[in-house]
């Protein structure tokens, strides 16, 4: 059992290591694109209140990203790969959480576990965002590191576990405004794990701890988010402007938008 370990480890590593050399190897090679700019351009240019606040009303400003980002340019400087350096990080936060996630469904069954990891990481369009100055691939590690949490509380009935799964939501939907709905969605799945949790053992002072203190959170971040998704309501950034099927707008244009303009 322990040479099972140490194998499924280092077979996992080394499938981690080709995808994290493939996003380290487009982030350096691929220039810096039309989306990008913004941030490295215009809002870096803001201070860190600035950020979190929305200092325009065009949803450009990922304020994670944007924070994260401005750190590493300061520290490193004007630098393409610099700009990109907080995404490629969070693929590890990503790595990590797929791990764990293939390991709670998978440990004993090697190929199984292999398959299932690289089916999480070898998705073309996914590491595209891990070499991109965006909050899509953060947001997509940090979704992934609450849902490995939140699986393992709700399993295991470990509150430590669901609360860090909370706090990763909220991270998520930080660093991309279209995870607030996960957020809501893991708000809504931990009241009702507490309500369960009540019925298991009638502690009433237990039950509304847990659901003031989910509320309290919830409504800190409603303060904090308010000022941003104010300015983007007013200029309908949150609706979807035309729907031609999934097939055109989704299959042809992620084959498209992949080339970058080759041919």
């Amino acid at each position: 059992m322990q040479s099972h370990n140490i194998i499924r480890l280092i077979l996992s590593l080394l499938l981690g290591l080709i995808a994290w050399a493939l996003i380290i190897y487009k982030a350096f090679a691929i220039p810096i694109t039309h989306d990008e700019l913004s941030t490295i351009l215009h809002y870096y240019t803001y201070n860190v209140w600035e950020i979190m606040m929305y200092p325009d009303p065009w949803p450009g400003n990922h304020i994670l990203n944007t924070l994260l980002t401005k750190l590493s340019m300061n520290i490193f400087g004007q630098e393409q790969w610099a700009a990109r350096l907080p995404n490629m990080l969070s693929f590890a936060l990503y790595f990590y959480a797929a791990y764990h996630i293939c390991l709670q469904l998978f440990k004993n069954h090697l190929l199984p576990f292999l398959g299932c990891l690289a089916f999480f990481i070898f998705n073309p369009f996914l590491l595209d965002f891990f070499s991109l100055c965006r909050g899509y691939g953060m947001s997509n590690a940090l979704m992934l590191c609450s849902a490995m949490f939140l699986l393992k509380g709700f399993v295991t009935q470990q509150w430590r576990a669901v609360w860090w799964g909370f706090a990763f939501s909220i991270l998520a939907s930080y660093a991309n405004f279209t995870l607030l709905i996960y957020w809501c969605a893991v708000t809504a799945m931990i009241a009702i794990f507490a309500w369960n949790d009540y019925l298991n053992h009638k502690n009433t002072k237990q039950f509304f701890t847990k659901i003031g203190i989910l509320a309290g959170i919830d409504l800190i971040y409603l303060l904090l988010i308010y000022t941003p998704i104010h300015k983007m309501q007013s200029t309908d950034q949150f609706v979807y402007w035309q729907s031609n099927g999934f097939f055109r707008d989704t299959i042809i244009s992620l084959i498209e938008n992949s080339r970058y303009g080759s041919k």
